[in-house]
């Protein structure tokens, strides 16, 4: 481990300085993702169970793809990378489905593969890294920081879970809790997207440019 290695407590600090700089797009993906609960009662009432399943979490990733190209690449009105959606998508199904495969063993694995491949999306957005690659250049990029980038994953899902559970206490007490419990859930993915584009800045020996980002 190189001493300059970053600290949980750098780690932290850059995560939510990544918010504090960009506010109003994180607030602008949390009001899409709160139209998603309306969709979703949309396609249950059409009495379509798989279009309810698929069509928020597609749509939440397609959120996901817009914040990180801003936060990466520049405001969104100057151009999106479109042509990286798929690569995108592709690794968002991967990832997925191998925390989710993780999960029927303990949370510690899933915490584990979550921390290693969270600057993924990043690399991918940013290097242009195909879905496979970027997550191998995530995996290189936390090795020997295994323990401080799970810690600081999980410090991350801990806060977003605590404002997830005041939020569905509030929407219980106003009667809104089953309308917006997915985009709720939702909350819990803020801190670990700040995350990554933090530890892609802190990691990246490539990129000296995220400057801005953290400014």
């Amino acid at each position: 481990m190189s001493e300059n290695a970053p600290s949980v407590g750098d780690m932290m600090k850059a995560a939510f300085a990544v918010i504090a700089r960009h506010p109003v797009a994180f607030a602008a993906y949390l009001a899409f993702v709160l139209l998603l609960g309306n969709i979703g009662l949309f396609t249950q009432a059409l009495d379509e169970p798989y279009l309810f399943m698929f069509l928020p979490t597609l749509l939440c990733w397609l959120a996901q793809f817009l914040l990180f190209s801003h936060l990466l690449n520049g405001p969104i009105r100057d151009g999106l990378p479109w042509r990286l959606l798929p690569s995108f998508v592709g690794q968002a199904v991967m990832v997925s489905l191998a925390i989710s495969m993780a999960m029927q063993i303990f949370i510690v694995p899933a915490l584990l593969l979550g921390a290693r491949w969270i600057a993924a999306p990043s690399f991918l957005m940013r290097a242009e890294e195909g879905a496979v690659r970027s997550l191998s250049l995530s995996w290189q990029a936390t090795s020997g920081l295994t323990m401080r980038t799970t810690t600081a994953l999980f410090v991350m899902v801990l806060v977003s879970f605590v404002l997830v559970t005041v939020a569905t206490t509030i929407s219980s007490a106003l009667g809104l809790y089953e309308q917006g419990i997915f985009a709720l859930l939702q909350l819990v993915f803020v801190g670990p997207l700040a995350l990554s584009v933090a530890l892609y800045g802190l990691l990246d020996r490539d990129y000296d440019a995220l400057t801005d980002v953290f400014a």
